[in-house]
């Protein structure tokens, strides 16, 4: 469990002056954000931001604790004034269903927040998957269909019988699969039948989500999906 915590209550002040102001605010570390009201919780190097609707943006210096929180002091502050949670577990934004990597959880003096963060490509990456259901019938045992994430956005695979390479792209609304092409070896009929059905629900996703058992779905513009596990 990850458990990233931006202290922003009384707590004991840095023994060292932190910076939230500085110009360079350095790479992203992590984002949270969430609905209702819409809020944006952004990590970088140097300094955390918080955009919260109608609301002027505030900017936080934060420092690691030994346990792994974080705390958030306002630029050279002497105490935190509030906190935020990143708890490793699949959450899905309220409004698309898009999933994220992680939960979050920003306090800020009596408001509460809850949501998303992390990248979703994350839940796409750590390794090869093993397609095992396409429109709603099993894949046949002795015909290997995957797929590979890459962390640039390329995609790649066995379609059932040709391999096949492509780009995924999304938004915080949609997910696709981009310029599939493959080989064009010829197999027997139950791969080829396999293979036209593959990669024309790879064609028609939309939206991808992670279950609890680990499994990913790859769900087309008509709800149908292709499953696929870890291998």
């Amino acid at each position: 469990m990850l458990a990233l915590g931006l202290a922003l209550s009384a707590c004991s002040a840095p023994t060292e002056p932190l910076d939230c102001c500085v110009d360079d605010a350095g790479d992203v570390l992590i984002e949270a954000r969430g609905n209702e009201p819409f809020w944006n919780l952004t990590v970088f190097e140097t300094r955390v931001e918080l955009n919260r609707l109608s609301e002027e943006q505030q900017r936080f210096a934060w420092q690691q604790n030994d346990d792994g929180h974080y705390q958030l002091f306002i630029s050279h502050g002497s105490g935190a004034v509030g906190s935020a949670t990143f708890e490793e577990k699949v959450c899905r934004d309220s409004m698309t269903g898009m999933p994220y990597p992680k939960t979050a959880i920003v306090k800020l003096g009596e408001d509460s927040y809850h949501g998303c963060a992390g990248d979703p490509s994350e839940l796409l990456t750590p390794g090869e998957w093993q397609i095992t259901h396409v429109k709603g019938k099993d894949i046949a045992a002795n015909v290997d269909v995957s797929i590979n994430f890459g962390v640039n956005g390329e995609a790649f695979g066995n379609s059932g019988c040709n391999r096949f390479v492509g780009h995924y792209s999304y938004t915080g609304e949609n997910f696709q699969l981009n310029q599939l092409a493959s080989t064009r070896m010829a197999c027997p009929s139950t791969q080829m039948d396999t293979e036209t059905e593959v990669l024309e629900a790879l064609g028609d996703v939309v939206l991808f989500d992670v279950n609890e058992d680990g499994a990913l779905h790859l769900i087309t513009h008509s709800g149908e999906y292709l499953r696929a596990i870890l291998k």
